[in-house]
């Protein structure tokens, strides 16, 4: 076999060695220190980094829930609103409806009631007229006879047919002429009732009696 190309010299070994010695002291010594510092120093800004991700991330995260939840809470507090919106203008206008409604049946309650009123007030004027003319007619009975008991009778039977059709009260119509006809008026008794008084002519008072009969 040919000759090495590199034979081995143990000086160079071990100059070598030394040297690798020498140099690791000094790394070890001067350098070492300050790269492991260097290289955790960049550990930890890397973990604190990654820590801050983790922590931005979690908060985004939080932040986009709680975002969620708010819009959630806005549109059911939206539809909650329009919700009672709609409540309150169907009750606003159930209100309004019920009014015209009651309005409207009081109107009609008052118009009957005026009705009602003015027809009693028409038949209580139709039976006082009734009432006057029977006793007109009665009057004319007694002014031709001077018989007091049939006068009375006479009275009497208008009296019993008054009440009998309704009426409240009964007028009767004499002049101071007639002092048997009022002296009878008043012991059966009727009342003067002067705002009935009237006068068919200018000398000639008729003054008018009033019984109640109820």
């Amino acid at each position: 076999m040919g000759k090495l190309l590199i034979q081995p010299d143990a000086g160079l070994i071990i100059w070598t060695v030394v040297t690798f010695l020498v140099l690791l002291f000094i790394l070890k010594r001067f350098a070492w220190k300050p790269i492991l510092a260097i290289i955790e120093a960049r550990e930890k800004s890397i973990r604190e980094a990654l820590e801050e991700s983790k922590q931005a991330r979690q908060a985004a995260d939080q932040a986009l829930a709680k975002n969620r939840e708010l819009l959630a809470q806005a549109r059911g507090e939206a539809a909650r609103i329009i919700s009672e919106g709609q409540k309150e203008a169907e009750r606003i206008r159930a209100e309004l409806v019920e009014k015209a409604r009651s309005a409207a049946a009081a109107v009609l309650e008052q118009g009957r009631r005026q009705i009602e009123f003015e027809t009693k007030q028409a038949v209580t004027a139709l039976r006082g007229t009734v009432v006057d003319i029977t006793l007109d007619a009665a009057g004319k009975l007694i002014r031709s006879s001077l018989d007091d008991d049939k006068s009375r009778r006479l009275v009497e039977e208008c009296i019993r047919r008054s009440r009998a059709a309704g009426a409240r009260a009964i007028t009767l119509h004499t002049t101071d002429m007639m002092a048997g006809a009022m002296a009878l008026y008043e012991r059966m008794g009727f009342v003067r009732a002067p705002e009935i008084d009237f006068r068919p002519a200018p000398t000639m008072l008729v003054k008018g009696y009033r019984l109640a009969l109820t």
